[in-house]
Order: C-alpha cells, then sequence, then structure tokens
C-alpha cells in the first residue's frame, strides 16, 4: 500500500510538471541551472486591490484616466502549473514588452547578465483585485502610472499598487547574473 502511494504522488509530481509548460517551446520553466550547476527554483506572489469596488487610500491622475487606489497586501500562493505563453524576443526594453495576459515564461540569458525581459499588462475595468506570482532566481521592478517603482525578489514581496486604465511594466532580470528561467503569472479578481 505504501509503495502505491509512493508510485502515485510520484506520477501526480510527473503530470504538474509537465503541464507547468504546456505550449512552450521550451520545456524547462520551473527550474533551472545556475551558474553552480544546482537547481534553483523561487516562488514569490504580491498582491492589491480594492473591496466591493470602493477604494481606500488617495487616488490621483493627472490626465484624467481611471485610476484606483487600494490596500495592498503581499501572499504566498501557490503558482498555477497551467500553461504559460513563451515570452517573444525581442522583449529587451519597455517597447518591446510582451503582453502578460495570465502567464508569460522564458529564460534570462547568462550570457550577459544584465539582460533583461519586460512584459506589459493593464487591468481590466472590472477587476477588484490582482496579485501576481512568479518562480525563478530573478528580480521583478513593477512601475506603473510614474508612481514608485516596486521591486520584488524570491525573498521580498512588498504591495503593489493598484491602477486601473494605465499600463504596468514589469522589468525581470536575473538576480545573481546568472541564466535565470522564469515565470510570471498575472491574477485578476
Amino acid at each position: 500500500m505504501t509503495s502505491l502511494r509512493v508510485t502515485l504522488v510520484l506520477s501526480l509530481g510527473t503530470v504538474l510538471a509537465s503541464l507547468a509548460c504546456g505550449g512552450a517551446a521550451t520545456q524547462d520553466v520551473l527550474g533551472g541551472e545556475s551558474s553552480s550547476g544546482a537547481s534553483s527554483s523561487a516562488s514569490s506572489s504580491s498582491s492589491g486591490g480594492t473591496s466591493g469596488g470602493t477604494s481606500s487610500g488617495a487616488a490621483s491622475s493627472t490626465s484624467g484616466a481611471p485610476v484606483d487606489a487600494g490596500t495592498t497586501s503581499s501572499s504566498s500562493g501557490a503558482v498555477d502549473a497551467g500553461a504559460c505563453t513563451p515570452e517573444e524576443e525581442r522583449n529587451d526594453n519597455k517597447g518591446s514588452a510582451n503582453e502578460l495576459v495570465t502567464s508569460r515564461c522564458g529564460t534570462v540569458r547568462e550570457t550577459d547578465g544584465d539582460d533583461s525581459d519586460f512584459l506589459t499588462f493593464t487591468l481590466k475595468p472590472t477587476t477588484t483585485s490582482m496579485f501576481i506570482t512568479f518562480d525563478g532566481n530573478v528580480t521583478l521592478k513593477v512601475d506603473v502610472d510614474g508612481r514608485q517603482s516596486v521591486t520584488m525578489t524570491p525573498t521580498s514581496k512588498p504591495p503593489l499598487p493598484f491602477v486601473k486604465g494605465r499600463p504596468y511594466v514589469i522589468q525581470i532580470q536575473s538576480a545573481n547574473g546568472a541564466k535565470q528561467i522564469w515565470r510570471v503569472n498575472l491574477n485578476e479578481k
């Protein structure tokens, strides 16, 4: 009976791992080789939002576009193991950022330690809360609407601003200068 449970657990783990990159060109999104050859994996998330369509805190806008500022909080959540859309090169600056709809995955190159990948998204008008999760030994610098940048790391999950109608831009960089495989998930509610 014990060996059956072990086999079942191992089989379920294999299925979940294979689902993690369904449709990706390379299937190594959830684990990467660090410069020492050891596998590393990190997961982090941060969230923000409003409750019941109301907002707390001050909100301001210079262009008249809708802006909601809500209370934000960090949370650790499980990363969706579903399919992710592979990054499309060249996405190495804000102007060529890939659209983040639900999940994107990619690799920050080892040959250029200061390589960056960029993602962008705009919250849906009906969104009342959102959070971002990510895998990989990477840092995410999140910018929106001229607000102060927020940097997320595998060990630091500061709150993110909640701003509707404005594009968010996420800059992804290796946390240690080595090649890193990453995955970023956007969850809107």
